[in-house]
This record gives structure tokens, C-alpha cells and sequence, in this order.
């Protein structure tokens, strides 16, 4: 099988999934079940990659068989009529964040050195985190914490204080006077992939 579909959370309050797609090899693309806007949209991409990508999002949002197209915020955020979702793409999986009551952001990120390149782009001046898997877990707690509160000029190293990397992740933002905590839940995936994910109340 060229992806396969795989189940991380389901509780009262969160339903994610996480797609996994090999890049690599030629897919039987079938996109008769798609709305006409994302069958155009779909094809309206020039590059292979991005139409994977969009793709097997549209598809493992059918597989949670809650109906209803996908449109987008001109910040970007997903919207559904029937609940709120997270969408979360890197290299070749995506993870779908689903909850019926709450707004709801997710994050995937592989560990990988690279994190450690742009550690002064996104640590905050009260963070010590200096380990490679502390680094990624605190990068994907900011990113789940951004997607959930969709707030506009969000600085990660001046904004958004992760108080700890472990689930449950306090973090702390502040934004023009207003100070918003959160909570995020941290999962180390088997395939050196980190996921994050934060509900709102």
C-alpha cells in the first residue's frame, strides 16, 4: 500500500489521525469524490508534490466521515460547518485534528538537527530547552498553540513562553497586554515524528 491511514487520539473532546504517503512511487490518484472546487483546486497545482499533498489531506478528512468541504480563513485556518479542525503537513505525512465543541490546533514535526539552526528564531528568553527532542516537542507545542488561538502577529520567541515540554504543556502567551494559557499534549510518534495538539475551553 502506497499510505496508510493511522489512528493517534480519540476522546470526547479530540479526534486526530495521522496519513502517511510514500512521496517515492506513482498513486492511483482518484479524485471522483472530491467537490467540484477541489477537484479544480486539486488540479489548478503545477507541482507533483503539492498535489499529493493535497490530496491525501482530502482524503483522510473522508476518512472521518463527518461530510462537509474544508474552506479557509485569509489567515489560512481550516474551517468546517460541522466543528473545528487542525490540519498539520511534513515531508510526507499529514495529521488531521477534529473536535466537535472546541477549537482545536495541531502540529507535526520530525526530530531533526535542523531544529537546532533556528533554535534563536523561536525560544523564548525564559525557555532553557537545549536538547534536540525537548527543541522539536517545545517548536510543535508553539506551532499546535498558534493554529489554535489563529492570532495575528504572533511572535514564537516574544509571545509564546512553553513553560514545559511534557503533556500536559503549560504555555503561556502574551500579546498586547492579554495573557491567554493553554495546555498542549505532547505524542512522540515511532517514526521520529513529534505531535502536538491544543483544545480550546
Amino acid at each position: 500500500m502506497n499510505y496508510w491511514i493511522e489512528e493517534i487520539e480519540q476522546s470526547t473532546d479530540v479526534h486526530i489521525k495521522m496519513l502517511r504517503y510514500r512521496h517515492d512511487v506513482s498513486h492511483d490518484i482518484d479524485i471522483s469524490e472530491f467537490s467540484k472546487v477541489d477537484r479544480e483546486v486539486y488540479l489548478s497545482y503545477g507541482s507533483k508534490k503539492r498535489q499529493l499533498e493535497f490530496y491525501f489531506t482530502r482524503l483522510l478528512w473522508l476518512s472521518f466521515k463527518k461530510g462537509g468541504k474544508i474552506t479557509y480563513k485569509t489567515s489560512g485556518k481550516p474551517l468546517i460547518k460541522n466543528g473545528f479542525i487542525s490540519i498539520s503537513h511534513s515531508h510526507d505525512c499529514i495529521a488531521i485534528a477534529y473536535s466537535k465543541k472546541n477549537e482545536v490546533g495541531v502540529d507535526i514535526e520530525p526530530i531533526s538537527n535542523k531544529i537546532k539552526r533556528v533554535k534563536h528564531k523561536f525560544s523564548h528568553p525564559d525557555e532553557n530547552y537545549t536538547e534536540l527532542l525537548d527543541l522539536t516537542k517545545s517548536w510543535c507545542i508553539k506551532e499546535a498553540v498558534y493554529k489554535l488561538l489563529d492570532l495575528f502577529d504572533i511572535i514564537f520567541m516574544e509571545n509564546i513562553l512553553v513553560e514545559n515540554v511534557d503533556s500536559p504543556a503549560n504555555t503561556i502567551v502574551e500579546l498586547e497586554g492579554e495573557v491567554i494559557r493553554t495546555k498542549a499534549q505532547v505524542i512522540e510518534l515511532p517514526n521520529d515524528m513529534i505531535l502536538a495538539y491544543a483544545i480550546g475551553n
